[in-house]
């Protein structure tokens, strides 16, 4: 992904937001999959702003990007449309629907691993599970919560594995970052690493992404 994509996409969320935040890694792993896609930065931008200006918008805590996916995708969608003269697919794997889903997802994965890694799968599923067991629990907090839980494990899980796993793991994410190293910030060079660091860790291990879709389990 070219960084100036992941600096206009940070550059029109930020701007929304009126708050000094920073993209988290989850954020940042949603603006690699919409420009793996082929999605325009401006069609992102565009949706991004369209979601903000909603009526009742402006009195929500937004702490994500991903609440603004839903709109971004729909622009992305619209804009597909436009170019082939036909509704088109976008692509982009909505993830599991409610945590019912994505706690199956998980044991299914679990289950193809031996111990001691199974076993540890198998405990991520359930402290997923454990995010759903508050009555009034909002879609927000759980997205937040998913997403504070994503990282954790993913670091706890790239943790657990072989020190030659690691290194090949570290060198991928290296290796694709090469290129774009040189017009990185170091901060931001810093999140981008984690961010893909976590995402081939979730792949090597056949996890899901950790997101709901449109469903929240009650």
């Amino acid at each position: 992904m070219n960084p100036a994509y992941l600096a206009a996409v940070e550059q029109a969320f930020l701007a929304h937001t009126g708050r000094g935040l920073m993209l988290s890694p989850r954020d940042v792993a949603l603006v690699e999959r919409w420009a793996r896609v082929g999605a325009p930065v401006q069609v992102v931008v565009d949706g991004i702003a369209q979601v903000f200006s909603r009526p009742g918008t402006q009195r929500t805590r937004v702490r994500s990007l991903v609440f603004a996916q839903v709109g971004v995708e729909a622009a992305l969608r619209a804009w597909q449309s436009r170019s082939a003269g036909q509704a088109a697919d976008t692509g982009l794997d909505r993830g599991p629907k409610g945590i019912s889903l994505l706690v199956s997802r998980v044991r299914g994965a679990a289950g193809r691993h031996e111990a001691p890694m199974g076993e540890r799968l198998l405990r991520v599923a359930d402290r997923i599970a454990a995010l759903s067991q508050a009555s009034a629990v909002l879609r927000d907090d759980l997205d937040d919560d998913l997403t504070r839980l994503e990282g954790e494990i993913l670091d706890e899980l790239w943790a657990s594995l072989p020190n030659a796993t690691q290194r090949a793991l570290v060198d991928g994410v290296e290796g694709e970052l090469r290129p774009e190293r040189p017009k990185m910030a170091e901060s931001e060079y810093t999140v981008v690493r984690a961010a893909r660091l976590r995402r081939l860790t979730r792949d090597h291990l056949g996890l899901p992404v950790f997101e709901l879709g449109e469903e929240v389990a009650s």
